[in-house]
């Protein structure tokens, strides 16, 4: 019965809040701080805990999915729980109906992933994130692919013809 108070607000806390994100100045060097980051992770693997757990009959996965979609276009930390929330959603009975509502912006947001690409100059902490966010992706598309109604999507065919199978042999070519 509390399920209905509590998923508006963690889906309220997994939004990025620009008020809480402050330029830092060190000398020479500029970047971002994200002071709401620590609340939309802890929110995002509030939601994993829920969709893992006896309460997955119980969510309506189709906002559930919006929230995980956002997540996967956020950045790497966020990016990485929200890769397993997706992967634990298509292991469910419920799942293939849901997700081919949202495959068009699923498959968006594992493509942008995919296809990213680093720096020349990128030290090695950016080079080990990217590496393991191209692992979470494809470990995400290994387990949609499991679920049959998503693979005969045409979505799904294209995606894996041209984002995944290009990304893991093509890269080389640019």
């Amino acid at each position: 019965p509390q399920l209905g108070i509590l998923l508006p607000l963690i889906y309220r806390a997994t939004v990025k809040d620009l008020d809480l994100i402050r330029k830092v100045d060190l000398g020479p060097f500029k970047y971002e701080k994200d002071f709401g980051l620590d609340l939309r992770k802890a929110s995002f693997d509030c939601m994993r805990t829920m969709i893992a757990g006896t309460l997955s009959p119980l969510i309506p996965l189709t906002p559930f999915l919006e929230r995980v979609v956002q997540g996967l276009e956020d950045v790497p930390d966020v990016r990485a729980i929200s890769q397993l929330i997706l992967g634990t959603v298509a292991g469910l009975p419920a799942a293939p109906a849901a997700m081919l509502l949202m495959l068009d912006k699923i498959v968006a947001a594992l493509s942008t992933t995919l296809n990213e690409r680093l720096k020349d100059n990128a030290v090695r902490q950016e080079k080990e994130r990217h590496d393991d966010s191209l692992k979470g992706a494809l470990r995400a598309v290994q387990l949609l692919a499991a679920v049959p109604d998503i693979v005969q999507s045409p979505i799904f065919a294209s995606f894996m013809e041209k984002t995944v199978r290009c990304s893991m042999f093509c890269f080389n070519k640019e």
